[in-house]
C-alpha cells in the first residue's frame, strides 16, 4: 500500500507520460489516475446511464448472435459476457447506489423510479430495503460491523471468518468463485428480495420475470436466454460482485473495532488502481522491449480485465464516496478524488491511501481480516434479504 502523500512522480501513473498522447485518456480510465495537471472530462450523471445501457445491449445482442449463429459469432460470447456484466455491474455500482444517495437526480422522485426500474431489470435486492440498509448502516458508525450488509454478504453467504488466516481465506475465495452453494444462495436472495418490494413494484417485477418466461417459452429460445441473460447476470454477475466485496473496505486493527470516527473511516478503504510502472527507459534495448512486452501483456489481460469485470465505474475510488458521500461532483470520480487528494483532504486527519492492483486489494483485505479475533456469535438468521448489496 503507498500513501498518497507519495510524490506523484514516484506513482506508476505518471511513469506512462511517456507513451503517446493519444493512449492518456484511455489510461487514465484504466489506471482511475489522472495526470498531474489533466483537465476533467466533465461527465454528467446521465452519461454513466446511457453508456452502461448502451454497454449491455451491445452485450446481450452479440450473446444472442453468437449463440444462434454459431461458427465465428461463438468467439465474441466471452467479450459480450464481459460487456453484459461490466454494464449492469455500472448499472449497479453507479447508478443505483447513488440513486439510494438522491444524487443521480435533483428530483427525488426520478432517483426513485430510475433505482426502482434498474433493481427490477437486474433483478436485485428491491430498491427499497437496499437504500435504507444502505444509507443507514453502510455509510454510518455501523460501517465494518455486523449490522454492515457488505459485512454479511462476507460472512453469511461466502462464509469468510475473523481469525482465518491469510492462505485459508485465499482458498475459500477461490472456492466460492466456483461454489454452486454460493451461486445458488445469492440467485434464489436475489429473486425473492426483488420479488417482495412493496406494491406496485413487486407486481412490476413479476410482469418483467413472467414476460421474459412467456416469450422464450414461445420462441423456445431457452439456450438463448441461458447463455445471453441468465449465465452472465447470475455466475458471472456474482462472480464479479463477491471479487470486488472482497477488496472494498479493510478491517481496522483490533483496538479501533469499536471507534468509528473520521480517522477509523479514512483508513477503513483505499483506493484502488489498476496498473504497473512502465519499463526504466535507461534499460538496454533487449531488456527494455521484454520489459514493454511483459508491461503490455498485463496491462491488457490483467489490469485492462479487472478494471472491465470487477472494478467497474467509480469502484477504484470508493474511498473518495466514503469521505464524500453527499458530493454532486460524484461523476467525475478520478478527477475528484484527485483534486479532494491535491486539496490537502479538507475535514479527514489524514489523506488517502492507496494499493496498486486488483491481487493486492484483496490480499490486504484479507492480511486484515486474519488479524481479527474470531467472533462469539454471527446471526445466520436472516440471509434473505440483507446479504445482497452494491457497493
Amino acid at each position: 500500500m503507498t500513501n498518497s502523500s507519495t510524490h506523484l512522480n514516484s506513482s506508476p501513473r505518471e511513469t506512462m507520460r511517456v507513451l503517446p498522447s493519444c493512449f492518456q485518456t484511455f489510461l487514465t480510465w484504466l489506471t482511475c489516475k489522472p495526470l498531474e495537471g489533466q483537465v476533467s472530462w466533465g461527465r454528467r450523471p446521465i452519461d454513466h446511464l446511457l453508456i452502461a445501457l448502451t454497454g449491455l445491449v451491445i452485450g446481450v445482442i452479440t450473446s444472442v448472435l453468437a449463440v444462434t449463429h454459431s461458427g465465428f459469432w461463438l468467439t465474441l460470447l466471452i467479450p459480450s459476457w464481459i460487456a453484459t456484466v461490466s454494464s449492469a455491474r455500472t448499472l449497479h455500482v453507479m447508478i443505483v447506489h447513488y440513486c439510494t444517495h438522491s444524487r443521480f437526480s435533483t428530483n427525488e422522485k426520478v432517483n426513485k423510479w430510475v433505482g426502482e426500474v434498474l433493481s427490477i431489470l437486474l433483478i436485485l435486492r428491491n430498491y427499497e430495503s437496499y437504500r435504507k440498509d444502505h444509507v443507514y448502516n453502510h455509510h454510518t458508525k455501523r460501517l465494518q460491523t455486523l449490522d454492515d450488509e457488505t459485512v454479511k454478504f462476507l460472512f453469511l453467504l461466502a462464509e469468510l471468518r475473523p481469525g482465518m488466516t491469510r492462505e485459508k481465506l485465499w482458498r475459500k475465495f477461490w472456492l466460492t468463485l466456483i461454489s454452486p452453494k454460493f451461486h445458488w444462495k445469492l440467485s434464489v436472495a436475489r429473486v425473492t428480495s426483488n420479488l417482495s418490494a412493496p406494491f406496485p413494484i413487486n407486481l412490476l417485477a413479476c410482469l418483467y420475470i413472467f414476460l421474459l418466461l412467456g416469450v422464450t417459452a414461445w420462441t423456445q429460445a431457452w439456450l438463448v436466454l441461458f447463455l445471453a441473460w441468465l449465465f452472465p447476470m447470475t455466475v458471472l454477475y456474482q462472480i464479479s460482485l463477491f471479487t470486488r466485496l472482497c477488496s472494498e473496505h479493510i478491517w481496522p486493527v483490533p483496538e479501533a473495532l469499536d471507534h468509528r470516527d473520521k480517522l477509523t473511516i479514512s483508513r477503513l478503504t483505499v483506493g484502488i488502481f489498476l496498473g504497473e510502472p512502465t519499463p526504466d527507459s535507461s534499460l538496454p534495448f533487449d531488456q527494455k522491449f521484454i520489459g514493454w512486452f511483459k508491461w503490455s501483456t498485463r496491462m491488457l489481460f490483467i489490469h485492462l480485465f479487472s478494471r472491465l469485470f470487477i472494478m467497474v465505474a467509480d469502484t477504484p475510488c470508493h474511498d473518495y464516496h466514503h469521505r464524500h458521500p453527499h458530493s454532486t461532483d460524484w461523476a467525475n470520480y478520478i478527477f475528484a478524488r484527485a483534486q479532494d487528494l491535491d486539496s490537502g483532504c479538507p475535514g479527514w486527519p489524514e489523506p488517502y491511501t492507496e494499493v496498486w492492483g486488483l491481487y493486492n486489494a484483496i490480499d490486504l483485505m484479507f492480511e486484515s481480516l486474519s488479524q481479527l479475533q474470531p467472533f462469539d456469535h454471527i446471526d445466520t438468521s436472516d440471509t434473505i434479504h440483507t446479504v445482497f448489496s452494491p457497493e
